[in-house]
């Protein structure tokens, strides 16, 4: 059995394979993880923040519109937290495509469904 964080990491790995194929691929998606939370300062004095809280664990552009695409990884019986749902609501608000993906799969259905 895979450990609840190394299928997480599992998961956006696929993702990252499956759709990130820069300018020139089929699926036309430019995908990077988006880095949060916060670290120990290096002299161990203080947290630094780095990113938005509730930011997706993906993030990138689609090809030839520039729109903004999120996409949430889940595994297992987690949920989007509230930052998180603030987050879903912001980036749909602003016309872009959000995904909460559990597996694979979940990518390419909602683009399709975002480009009805």
């Amino acid at each position: 059995m895979t450990a609840p964080g190394a299928a997480h990491t599992k998961l956006i790995n696929d993702i990252l394979k499956a759709y990130s194929d820069g300018i020139h691929g089929a699926h036309g998606l430019v995908l990077w993880r988006a880095a949060t939370g916060k670290l120990l300062s290096p002299d161990g004095q203080r947290y630094l923040y780095v990113g938005m809280k509730g930011c997706s664990d993906l993030i990138g552009l689609q090809r030839g519109i520039g729109r903004f695409v999120a996409i949430e990884c889940k595994t297992g019986k987690s949920r989007l937290s509230d930052d998180q749902k603030r987050f879903r609501v912001m980036v749909l608000a602003m016309g872009g495509i959000y995904v909460e993906a559990r597996v694979v799969e979940d990518v390419g259905r909602e683009l399709a469904n975002a480009r009805t």
